[in-house]
């Protein structure tokens, strides 16, 4: 009978375990990908600056996009210029998540906690609109 819950015990522990890795995962890797766009970054570049580059599937730059970095405080929107490259400047250190056109397509709901991605250092996001 011991044996049996301490089987029980080592599978539960096990569950849990991989569920808070998984989750983890989720909210340290570089890249997020959905039926709109596939997005990528890397800390980098002037630091407390978000610089989003916006190219279409053929890998044209997209002019005029909306761009919203999100955070605690809401975040801050930028338009992408004729070479579909925008700099915002969001006043907090974290990444909380990105909206193109008013649609979000990256969303860190634990960046505050984690600390990362980072916006100190400088954040450099390149998104390929799918649609």
């Amino acid at each position: 009978m011991r044996r049996r819950k301490r089987k029980i015990a080592l599978i539960l522990l096990m569950m849990i375990s991989f569920t808070i890795s998984f989750m983890l995962y989720l909210q340290l890797r570089a890249h997020e990908s959905s039926d709109f766009a596939d997005v990528s970054w890397t800390e980098g570049g002037t630091p407390g600056v978000v610089k989003v580059t916006v190219k279409d599937a053929a890998g044209n730059p997209v002019p005029g996009a909306s761009v919203d970095v999100l955070n605690n405080s809401g975040g801050s929107r930028g338009m992408t210029n004729a070479s579909g490259v925008t700099a915002i400047t969001p006043g907090e250190a974290e990444f909380g998540g990105l909206s193109l056109n008013n649609q979000t397509i990256v969303r860190r709901r634990y960046a505050y906690i984690l600390g990362t991605p980072s916006v100190n250092q400088g954040l450099i996001i390149t998104v390929i609109k799918k649609k």
